[in-house]
């Protein structure tokens, strides 16, 4: 084929302004191939992301393949897919950015989910692909030593093998090793890679649950009572035994 695209093939000026859409999956073409549209004349696009991986010759862009006078505004690429030749100035994000940025009022918003649209929200493609995870300042989406929080959506479930343990929306890491995580929904999944660095036996401390029956006091590490326990950090905890013990609340 000559012209593609994952939301509309070609449009001209007068005939159609693209809003509120997203791009999951991957277009190919010989050429004029994009995420959102692969040719446009003196048009608008507007409040779109791209997803998925667009493949063509120097006329292929993960917005639009050609554009011919067309605007853009508020469209974004996710830095998971590769460059294309025609993206001209259309920002790549990571995850965390897309997360942040504003599509206007069609969209939900939630932690450690990327944009989707309200009309669709629910639907198990929407929310596997939306649902991502945030680490902690100073890691990587790839290496992790701290807890995760992950994208919590009606209908979605998490699992981990590995050394982590997931309790609600929040991935703790056990020890060193990788980790696969898998979100799903209905019928679609979506797996992620991770490594742990995290080191018990290095870290000299272990791993307790904010629930455990077995402490009575919680403190930070300045030896300040704490009212909650604080889960994903580091803290002091007293147990019905009178001992005092550093661990990582899950």
């Amino acid at each position: 084929g000559r012209v593609a695209a994952g939301i509309a093939n070609s449009y001209f000026e007068g005939t159609m302004t693209i809003t509120n859409c997203y791009n999951l999956g991957p277009v190919s073409s010989l050429s004029e191939v994009g995420g959102i549209a692969g040719f446009g004349y003196h048009s608008v696009i507007s409040n779109c992301y791209n997803l998925g991986t667009v493949t063509g010759n120097s006329l292929a862009g993960n917005i639009i393949g050609k554009n011919d006078g067309t605007s853009l505004t508020a469209c974004y690429i996710s830095d998971e897919c590769p460059a294309g030749p025609a993206d001209g100035d259309a920002p790549r994000l990571t995850d965390a950015e897309l997360m942040q940025a504003d599509l206007g009022d069609a969209w939900l918003y939630e932690t450690a989910c990327l944009p989707r649209l309200k009309d669709f929200a629910t639907l198990p493609v929407v929310a596997v692909n939306s649902a991502r995870y945030l680490v902690a300042e100073g890691e990587t989406s790839e290496t992790v030593a701290s807890p995760v929080t992950l994208g919590s959506i009606e209908g979605l479930s998490w699992s981990v093998s590995g050394p982590a343990e997931i309790d609600g929306d929040r991935l703790t890491p056990t020890d060193k090793g990788e980790i696969k995580l898998t979100a799903l929904a209905g019928d679609y999944t979506r797996e992620y890679a991770l490594t742990s660095v995290y080191d018990k036996e290095a870290a000299g401390i272990g791993i307790i649950s904010a629930d455990s029956p077995e402490v009575v006091a919680w403190y930070d590490l300045s030896g300040r009572r704490l009212a909650v326990a604080p889960r994903g950090e580091v803290a002091i905890a007293m147990t019905r035994a009178g001992k005092t013990v550093k661990v990582l609340v899950k």
